[in-house]
């Protein structure tokens, strides 16, 4: 009995002692497997997911279920656990397809494409300010849909516009119009 409760102080001692051996956020990200994911995902997501894996290290090495690695081990293994968490990410990230179905609007593969033109002007405008609710020559708050409606009336010549982010919201429009009190 007394061999069994010293080699479990040892690995007790060598745990605590393993503790110290954790590496730092910034040692884990050098790592050139996990450095190289800092340019295709966010920064602050890989930082989280290394917090992640050296607070559950530090859990294991508490309770032994880790063993008693040495610093390059528990190093390594902190890196190699992130590194395929990021690579599961990264082949997880969506990516262009090409829509073969026949249906032509398909809500799985992200609905009608943007023609280059539409894409060209949602970049010129997400890539610095624009006068969504000002009047330049004023600098007068306005309504923030009127140049939408405005196009949306000359292409459909109806009387009037009204702009919404979704199918739901049209419809419900549509239907409180339509059938008004009835």
């Amino acid at each position: 009995m007394a061999d069994f409760n010293d080699s479990f102080i040892e690995v007790e001692m060598k745990n605590k002692s393993a503790l110290a051996w954790l590496p730092s956020v910034e040692k884990v990200l050098e790592d050139k497997r996990i450095a190289g994911h800092v340019t295709r995902l966010a920064r602050k997501g890989i930082i989280r997911l290394i917090r992640e894996e050296i607070a559950s290290c530090r859990e294991r090495l508490h309770d032994g279920t880790l063993g008693a690695p040495g610093r390059d081990d528990l190093r390594e293994k902190i890196c190699r656990a992130v590194s395929v968490k990021l690579d599961e990410l990264s082949r997880n990230l969506q990516r262009r397809v090409i829509n073969a179905t026949g249906v032509v609007l398909h809500t799985n593969l992200g609905r009608a494409v943007l023609g280059t033109r539409t894409c060209e002007a949602v970049e010129k405008a997400a890539s610095g300010c624009v006068d969504i609710e000002i009047d330049i020559v004023s600098g007068e708050r306005v309504e923030r849909g009127r140049r939408a409606r405005r196009l949306l009336r000359l292409l459909t010549g109806a009387e009037d516009a009204f702009i919404v982010n979704n199918n739901a919201a049209a419809v419900l429009l549509a239907v409180s119009t339509l059938a008004g009190d009835g």
